[in-house]
């Protein structure tokens, strides 16, 4: 039975994570209300404030929203007049937010896929109680037979260069180049190290001694070299490998065409496909490659995606993965320190289609959105 009071879901902005946000909360929405939720569900950049403030809820979860740092002229926060636990879920690496986190609106919960990411925000952030939630997968419009599917290795990200990101650090500065350079060299060497462990293990090595705030001060400007340097570093080598092997990987947009692999022949380059159509590729994948951005210890949507297409999802290994599903029978995980194995792998289970069913199969007992409203009540009247 519903609750009296209603649970206001804020609409995911759709500039963001390629729509996936807007996907997030309207998945979410849909499956609350089939809980016998009350939903109030708004876009924050359309709503009026008048109508939602002052008023009471039994939850408002929003999805990366900034909303909730706004400040009144006198200083409070706008979202202390919206009474009931507030929950942000958070895809981005938690340091990314320090300068959003020193004060924040009361009742104010973070939600995250990374049991590491709950970890970090649990001792830096002492103001904030994070838990762990992973989303819930799509579940796909049509399950193609296993070998009527038009590709065999299929990939759904973009090509993003990793030099990219070394560019925008001022390489001018002596102290700035000598971390970054310490620290990239660090992450793409020690691959399982989480984002903060690797950095704090290399300002120990270099002499620097900060406080826990200072450390982390210091790491909000330079995570994005784990995320956005050595992920994308290891994202090229292993199609490289992959490649190298003789093994057709399917891709799609026109960043590929700017990769050091665009004319390789066992590159398949097709036109962009929307993040609202992205299940369409997994749909028709016998095999779905994903690599995480340096989540270290999460389960993310395109891997669930994949699996409730019935399509066998390859991923790099994370605790989580391998705790929620059977290694070789469920989903097929390898290590960042052995990715010569990746080749293997695929040729090894490219037809293996029980993989691909019993994937598909625990994904969507456990792991639909329906699943994730239950675990994310569950949260609530818990706290």
């Amino acid at each position: 039975m519903s609750s009296e009071l209603p649970i206001l879901v804020f609409k995911g902005d759709s500039s963001l994570c390629y729509g996936i946000l807007t996907s997030f909360s309207e998945q979410l929405r849909d499956a609350l209300i089939s809980l016998g939720e009350d939903v109030i569900y708004v876009d924050p950049a359309k709503a009026s404030i008048d109508e939602l403030i002052g008023k009471k809820y039994k939850a408002i979860i929003a999805f990366m929203e900034n909303t909730f740092y706004s400040v009144l002229d006198d200083g409070s926060f706008l979202f202390d007049s919206f009474y009931g636990p507030k929950f942000n879920y958070w895809t981005d690496y938690p340091a990314f937010y320090y300068r959003y986190v020193q004060k924040v609106p009361k009742d104010y919960y973070i939600l995250t896929q990374d049991r590491n990411y709950v970890n970090f925000i649990n001792r830096y952030y002492r103001n904030l109680k994070a838990f762990f939630l992973p989303p819930g997968g799509r579940k796909a419009d049509r399950i193609i037979p296993f070998n009527a599917r038009e590709y065999d290795l299929s990939f759904a990200g973009s090509f993003l260069n990793w030099e990219d990101c070394v560019k925008g650090f001022n390489s001018d500065d002596e102290t700035t180049k000598i971390i970054v350079d310490n620290y990239l060299e660090f992450l793409v060497t020690e691959p399982d190290y989480t984002t903060e462990e690797a950095f704090r293990i290399v300002l120990e090595r270099l002499g620097a001694h900060l406080s826990d705030d200072q450390f982390v001060q210091e790491l909000s400007k330079v995570h994005r070299l784990a995320d956005r340097g050595a992920a994308r570093l290891y994202r090229q080598e292993i199609i490289q490998t992959i490649l190298n092997s003789g093994i057709t990987l399917d891709v799609f947009g026109d960043s590929w065409k700017n990769s050091p692999f665009a004319d390789n022949e066992y590159l398949r380059i097709h036109p962009e496909v929307s993040a609202g159509s992205v299940s369409s590729i997994y749909e028709n994948s016998k095999m779905s490659l994903n690599i995480m951005t340096w989540h270290k210890d999460s389960i993310t949507e395109r891997v669930l995606d994949a699996m409730m297409a019935g399509s066998i999802a390859i991923s790099d290994y994370t605790p989580a993965l391998d705790e929620s599903f059977e290694n070789s029978n469920e989903i097929l995980l390898f290590s960042l320190k052995n990715i010569n194995m990746v080749p293997d792998i695929i040729q090894n289970n490219i037809d293996n289609a029980l993989v691909a069913q019993n994937g598909c199969k625990k994904a969507m007992e456990q792991y639909s959105w329906d699943g994730f409203a239950k675990r994310f009540l569950y949260i609530l009247n818990n706290l």
